[in-house]
């Protein structure tokens, strides 16, 4: 397998590096991509570094591959990425465990949301992401989401994605879901 660092000197494009704010919400069932959103784009990652404060992960991204750093956690954290042969990315994700889904590109109004639907062993988790600089009032969400942001959730990190199935996941999801619409109710009452 290739060094890493040797690209980064020789065939690295990039690298981008920027402040990433996002916010993910659980997908309701009844969300469906409609040949309006854009193409659907097949991705399979695997991550080097699982350290809360350094993630390494390895994108293989239909063409190409992608080398991405993320620094930081919760909902504001560095991001530093940039393309990489796809061979590359191929040699790491064989010795990797991975994740795969289907991302498809969603624009609601003004915003520009990233919506992730989980296949092989995740199948059935649904995620959307939208990058904003501040919180989106729950007035303002798709109605295909739920207003509760799971971005700090603990049950939702890269890590748990690695270590259990989709089956898993939805139930934790369920829990999560069940708990904060008896939150909201005890809010109204």
């Amino acid at each position: 397998m290739p060094v890493v660092g040797e690209f980064s000197r020789r065939r690295w494009q990039g690298p981008k590096q920027m402040y990433e704010i996002e916010h993910r919400y659980i997908v309701k069932d009844s969300f469906k991509p409609s040949v309006a959103d854009s193409d659907c784009i097949c991705i399979e990652q695997g991550f080097l570094s699982l350290d809360p404060l350094v993630r390494i992960r390895v994108t293989n991204v239909d063409s190409h591959g992608i080398l991405t750093t993320k620094l930081g956690h919760g909902i504001k954290r560095i991001e530093v990425e940039g393309k990489i042969p796809l061979y590359v990315a191929t040699d790491y994700l064989e010795d990797l465990v991975t994740v795969e889904k289907n991302r498809y590109s969603v624009i609601v109004g003004s915003q520009h949301w990233e919506v992730d639907i989980y296949t092989g062993r995740l199948t059935g988790l649904v995620i959307a992401e939208l990058e904003s600089d501040s919180v989106v009032p729950p007035q303002l969400l798709p109605q295909w989401v739920y207003p509760y942001p799971i971005t700090e959730e603990p049950w939702f990190t890269t890590k748990t994605l690695l270590e259990h199935t989709g089956e898993e996941l939805l139930r934790l999801q369920g829990r999560f879901l069940k708990r904060r619409e008896a939150e909201a109710a005890s809010y109204k009452s």
